[in-house]
């Protein structure tokens, strides 16, 4: 399986024989153009999931993970896996292998697709019926691995489309290449190569804030009891060469602290809590809880409500009830407003 194994049926004017492409390049070649495309889907198209060109090895497109707006949380329209952008980067792909007989990273590794018959680049229409054929390669991926014994180095695909893989910058029966072109093909490729690698080691931060930070006003309940009303939003962020996305993520659910002196901790304790949208859309929706024996520090007694589907700012109206045992030993509320300035979550 070297890369001076001689490919037969590959017709090379006045140049003899022409090495077959070691399967280790090919498997490089993918890796690299893997890492371009994916790359390429996180600047031009958001939230898209890059395009599944080979049947097993990449992931098929997948419902797309949209970006946020930073300080609302409001999701971004993503590009779906079928959008112009992705699209367009597709044809590219195909285009380059059909035309020129490889891909950005086959030229990288300095392989190149030709048809079998001639040594001549396969053509586009010869290059998208290889790459559906390679559904047959993923069976088992035996298709794929098939390189390593086959005679002439071949995947199913191959076969079937009368196309060949073979050690070489160029196709071997192609018009003459201008020198500088290549003399400085392989090198701007890599360096495109190096940039798209670098683009699927992503740095990942995060953040959070306390939104709503306020007193819960006790209407009824013993002596020293107090509660507090809390909301926290968080970020969550991805960057990749210097380009940040917003990532989805789940806000806090509301929680309302109940402080109760003296609770035994044998007890049966029950926060009951309820928050209300005042305005907007969802004005009159209500979010309802109960949390038992959730207890924190210091005698704490948490009601925790997840609020779903909500606008993120506006006025809301929450009410709480401490239930001891079973018995009611106290209830407050709290007007609750959110503008843009409370979202705002520090990431420094």
């Amino acid at each position: 399986m070297t890369a001076g194994a001689v490919v037969p049926g590959v017709a090379v004017p006045a140049a003899g024989s022409v090495g077959r492409a070691s399967w280790s390049s090919r498997v490089v070649a993918f890796l690299l153009d893997s890492a371009v495309i994916a790359t390429c889907v996180w600047w031009v198209a958001p939230g898209a999931s890059p395009p599944g060109l080979w049947p097993g090895l990449a992931s098929p497109p997948s419902a797309p993970r949209p970006s946020l707006d930073p300080s609302t949380g409001a999701a971004i329209e993503a590009s779906p896996p079928g959008s112009w952008p992705v699209a367009l980067l597709v044809l590219v792909v195909l285009v380059l292998q059909g035309w020129t007989g490889a891909s950005l990273g086959k030229r990288a590794v300095g392989i190149v697709v030709v048809r079998a018959a001639d040594g001549r680049p396969a053509g586009l229409v010869r290059t998208l019926v290889r790459q559906l054929l390679h559904v047959l390669d993923a069976i088992l991926l035996l298709g794929y691995l098939r390189p390593l014994w086959h005679a002439e180095g071949r995947t199913f695909a191959d076969s079937l489309a009368g196309t060949v893989v073979v050690a070489s910058p160029w196709p071997p029966a192609w018009h003459a290449v201008p020198p500088g072109v290549d003399r400085w093909a392989r090198p701007v490729v890599w360096l495109v190569c190096a940039v798209g690698v670098a683009g699927v080691l992503p740095v990942s931060g995060g953040a959070a804030t306390d939104a709503v930070d306020q007193p819960c006003a006790v209407v009824s309940a013993p002596t020293g009891t107090t509660a507090h009303v809390r909301w926290s939003v968080h970020r969550a962020w991805e960057t990749r060469l210097g380009v940040r996305r917003e990532l989805p993520v789940q806000d806090g659910p509301w929680t309302v602290a109940w402080t109760l002196p003296d609770v035994p901790q044998a007890s049966d304790v029950r926060v009951d809590t309820t928050v209300t949208a005042a305005g907007g859309d969802r004005a009159g929706t209500t979010w309802r809880s109960r949390t038992p024996n959730t207890f924190g520090d210091d005698d704490v007694v948490l009601g925790e409500t997840t609020v779903s589907g909500a606008p993120r700012t506006g006025e809301f109206r929450v009410a709480s009830a401490l239930v001891v045992d079973g018995t009611t030993v106290g209830t407050c509320s709290a007007d609750v407003r959110v503008d843009e300035r409370d979202l705002a979550v520090r990431t420094s």
